[in-house]
């Protein structure tokens, strides 16, 4: 018999959150893209592609309902930011690409090949989940600067206030994921490359938050 648990929760409150924020996004990019860097949305997909690798490896690994949620949680993520993307290119000639977004895609493809020679000296290759989870820190993060810096300069109408508090709410809710992932598997290298990208991730919103608020 199915017994529900705080896991399920989690990942219903997970999916709620994921649907707040694409669609809240989606429908203020129809109307402005007013603030909103392409670099943001272009590394996210890389972020959240890399926890998709990260979290199918995880639950491969070890086959339990946590993992499994985990995996089916960013593959979400990599389709909802997908559909975002479509709608900025179908907006492109509203769109300001500004210096500060291509700063954050040099900043990020030069630190991530920091990353990949420093493991690369340990023998640590881009199959290790640190590694991974570093890359997706970086890929996450150092948008989140570039997007702060662009609506503190443009504004921010561009992002919606759900998906600002929704970032929050389903960024903490995978990390209480994470951690229940790891009460039922234990703390090796998969879940620990998990949380080095969600920290990267969660840390740095709130610097664009703080940002969006000041923009208003």
């Amino acid at each position: 018999r199915y017994k529900f648990g705080a896991s399920d929760l989690l990942f219903g409150i997970q999916m709620l959150g994921m649907l707040a924020y694409v669609g809240a996004q989606a429908n203020r990019m129809l109307g402005t893209v007013q603030g909103v860097s392409p670099a943001w949305f272009l590394c996210a997909e890389v972020f959240c592609t890399i926890n998709v690798t990260l979290s199918y490896r995880g639950w491969c690994t070890m086959p339990t309902r946590s993992t499994l949620q985990l995996f089916v949680t960013h593959t979400g993520w990599v389709v909802g930011i997908a559909l975002l993307l479509f709608i900025l290119a179908a907006k492109a000639d509203e769109v300001i690409w500004g210096w500060y977004d291509t700063a954050a895609i040099g900043i990020v493809v030069v630190t991530g090949m920091a990353v990949l020679l420093i493991g690369a000296r340990f023998s640590l290759g881009l199959t290790d989940p640190i590694v991974r989870g570093a890359l997706g820190a970086i890929c996450r993060g150092i948008p989140h600067f570039a997007l702060a810096y662009k609506m503190l300069l443009l504004g921010g109408n561009g992002v919606a206030p759900i998906t600002v508090w929704a970032a929050h709410a389903t960024g903490s809710v995978r990390i209480i994921q994470l951690a229940v992932a790891v009460r039922d598997v234990g703390w090796d290298r998969t879940r620990r490359g998990m949380a080095i990208a969600e920290a990267g991730n969660e840390l740095t919103w709130i610097v664009a938050t703080i940002a969006w608020l000041m923009s208003h």
